[in-house]
């Protein structure tokens, strides 16, 4: 991957003196003899799309002709012959059902949007496909531990597992 100009610079490596220079706490205290490999990115970065989307919604709601609701999940959208969208929505509390009209119609990601791209009828929506990735998030509230880590660390998936397919071991 590392010749694709969207992965210059990535790095691998077996070495565990190289690898403690990436993800020092990770490293720390495993025996030398381990097997481990790691990638690294130095122009990786993260997203932090709940901060976004609040932003996001923020702005929206101070715009005329917009109205905000929430707990409700979208259903299905239809591309009207007029350009519109009609968005089929269901209220999480409720369970009541309706169907809005609207000229613009914004997927984020997550939370089904791969789906209703796809029910969109788009261009942009033929091709895709997607499987689930979930992991477990840790978080350490002793101060001197998260000074010393500066890394996003991933690991490996079990054999078989759906976020598994396609890797090499």
């Amino acid at each position: 991957m590392s010749a694709h100009h969207c992965f210059k610079g990535m790095e691998y490596s077996e070495d565990h003196g190289r690898m403690a220079q990436w993800m020092p706490l990770i490293m720390e205290g495993r025996d030398p003899g381990e097997t481990v490999a790691a990638t690294h990115m130095a122009t990786g970065t993260d997203v932090d799309f709940g901060a976004v989307t609040r932003h996001l919604l923020k702005h929206l709601s101070g715009q005329p002709g917009v109205a905000l609701s929430y707990s409700h999940r979208v259903t299905n959208l239809k591309r009207m012959p007029d350009g519109r969208w009609d968005v089929s929505v269901k209220d999480e509390k409720s369970g009541a059902s309706r169907t809005l009209s609207s000229k613009v119609v914004f997927l984020g990601a997550g939370g089904g949007a791969l789906s209703l791209l796809q029910k969109s009828g788009i261009e942009e929506g033929k091709g895709f496909a997607g499987f689930p990735v979930s992991g477990i998030f840790l978080q350490c509230d002793d101060a001197s531990i998260v000074e010393r880590h500066h890394a996003k660390v991933y690991g490996n998936a079990p054999v078989g597992a759906a976020a598994d397919v396609g890797s090499t071991p």
